[in-house]
């Protein structure tokens, strides 16, 4: 159920989700989704879908060739508490999005 769970958040990081869904597809208890996510993953099933959706924009962001904004590269993984957003990115990575984005941009002009 777990895996279920996982494979279904990997192919819907970018669209809305909601803990329902999840579990609907995995077939348990929010609880025993919960419990089976932090034994195998440390977190639950929604700190996993943030944590893969920050792991997202930050590959997007040191990719881009200048096209997308931090905002639209945020918005695009489905984050829209953009305050929030840079928060977490910042103590995910250590240091703010614009931060990556100037360094994909500056890997690029190499």
């Amino acid at each position: 159920y777990v895996g279920r769970a996982r494979e279904f958040i990997e192919r819907n990081a970018q669209n809305e989700l909601t803990l329902m869904e999840i579990q609907a597809v995995a077939g348990v208890s929010p609880q025993r989704l919960h419990e089976g996510f932090k034994r195998r993953f440390g977190v639950s099933p929604l700190g996993y879908l943030k944590r893969l959706r920050l792991n997202g924009v930050r590959r997007d962001l040191l990719e881009e060739r200048g096209v997308y904004t931090v905002a639209a590269t945020a918005t695009r993984w489905g984050f829209t508490h953009l305050g929030r957003f840079a928060s977490d990115y910042q103590q995910a990575f250590g240091e703010q999005p614009s931060q990556s984005l100037a360094r994909g941009k500056a890997s690029f002009t190499s």
